[in-house]
């Protein structure tokens, strides 16, 4: 189940505390199920996942998030640099963007 909750949390990061609290619920009950313990337990999110061996989940997502962030900037040239980069190549109207690239 882990893997479906952290598979592109970078592009949902900014959902609402509403939602990822239903995503750590749903993870939750799936740890309570492996561990075999009850929910009138009443154990916290971090008891939990201590028992199970795992990180919390907003812990996970906002590893995830960095390392995605780290390797982005390593192996993606910037946005900005691509565009001036074409510019120079092929001139503002080369491309079906080319009379939008003056407001970038």
């Amino acid at each position: 189940m882990r893997p479906v909750l952290e598979y592109c949390c970078v592009a949902w990061m900014d959902a609402s505390s509403a939602q990822k609290r239903r995503l750590i619920v749903l993870q939750n009950n799936c740890l309570r199920a492996v561990i075999g313990t009850s929910i009138l337990d009443k154990q916290s999110e971090s008891e939990l996942c201590q028992l199970a061996g795992v990180e919390p989940l907003e812990r996970r997502w906002l590893k995830l998030a960095k390392g995605f962030a780290e390797r982005a900037t390593e192996f993606v040239p910037p946005v900005a640099a691509m565009i001036a980069e074409h510019r120079r190549e092929w001139g503002v109207g080369a491309t079906p963007l080319g009379h939008f690239m003056h407001l970038i």
